[in-house]
């Protein structure tokens, strides 16, 4: 009998009957919502994103809510112009709240709903099928693993001819599109990377792109620069977007990397110390302290970062 490697064991529950359970899933979910009402000014429309691919990476679904499980859903609209004007009137009838996004979508609020943001774009193009149209639209997206969609009113899962074999080989990988500033793509990629490996246990690494992005944006980004980044990060863990773990794997990241001095000082001054973290560079250690959920204990977590004496003028 053939042996399965240990890439295809660490996923064996990753079969077309689970995909077909998350679709099915989804449908009932999204039917059950108020969304194909907000949204009927679009002939089509889709689910986009972590809402679906953390789905997909869920063995378990039978007990899935969808706005609770996911802390927002990122949803593409087919239409401007008119479609996005009759949406705005829509969603102020429904007395929803409705603002700009960090990246130029619209965030809907609401009670049932929760936090959406929402895009809307045209996406068709000469004789293309839906599915054809909303897979052209995933090229568009900043990564491999956010490559996959549920599209209404059809009911399907688009997912990226990449995705599953990038998922198997636990590698967030880059799609060659920056959503929003271009110097966020590693630190984005690396939360993402944090992420995937909460769902799935394991430990996902950057693909070589997103290792050189990193690697270029430790060594020589200049203060200005560096401080966007760091504050960006900052604010992501502050506001608890991103889970404490992302700053244990930013700090890990930079073990190989050789960084600037001013890149190290922002990093101090912004990020360790909003983040309750102490450095000593002289012996390139530092310590966090961790609160665990639901005890209120904390404890102090070590590490080491990269050699001091090497720093980059």
């Amino acid at each position: 009998m053939k042996q399965r490697s240990g890439r295809q064991r660490a996923f064996a529950w990753f079969t077309r009957a689970h995909k077909e359970r998350v679709r099915s899933r989804l449908e009932s979910l999204i039917k059950g919502s108020s969304l194909p009402e907000l949204l009927v000014a679009g002939s089509s429309w889709a689910i986009v994103g972590g809402a679906v691919r953390d789905t997909l990476l869920t063995k378990d679904i039978a007990t899935l809510q969808m706005w609770t499980l996911w802390p927002d859903v990122d949803i593409a609209v087919e239409g401007e112009g008119r479609v996005e004007h009759d949406l705005c009137i829509e969603i102020e009838r429904r007395q929803l709240t409705i603002s700009r996004n960090t990246f130029g979508g619209m965030r809907v609020c609401g009670d049932e709903l929760g936090k959406l943001d929402v895009w809307c774009m045209c996406l068709t193009s000469g004789c293309l099928s839906p599915r054809q149209a909303w897979s052209r639209y995933l090229e568009r997206l900043d990564f491999v693993q956010n490559a996959v969609a549920f599209v209404w009113p059809q009911c399907e899962l688009v997912i990226h001819s990449h995705w599953e074999n990038m998922v198997r080989k636990r590698e967030v990988t880059s799609l060659g599109h920056a959503v929003g500033p271009a110097q966020l793509q590693p630190i984005r990629a690396m939360a993402l990377a944090v992420k995937l490996g909460m769902i799935t246990e394991s430990r996902f690494r950057l693909d070589q792109t997103l290792q050189r992005e990193l690697a270029k944006l430790v060594r020589e980004s200049d203060e200005s620069q560096s401080r966007y980044v760091v504050s960006y990060l900052q604010d992501k863990l502050s506001s608890c977007r991103w889970p404490a773990d992302v700053l244990d794997r930013f700090l890990e990241e930079c073990v190989a990397i050789v960084p600037s001095k001013s890149f190290v000082r922002v990093t101090n001054e912004v990020l360790l110390k909003g983040q309750d973290a102490v450095c000593d560079w002289d012996s390139a250690c530092y310590t966090r302290t961790h609160k665990r959920p639901g005890t209120g204990r904390a404890r102090a977590r070590q590490g080491y970062l990269w050699d001091p004496q090497s720093l980059r003028g």
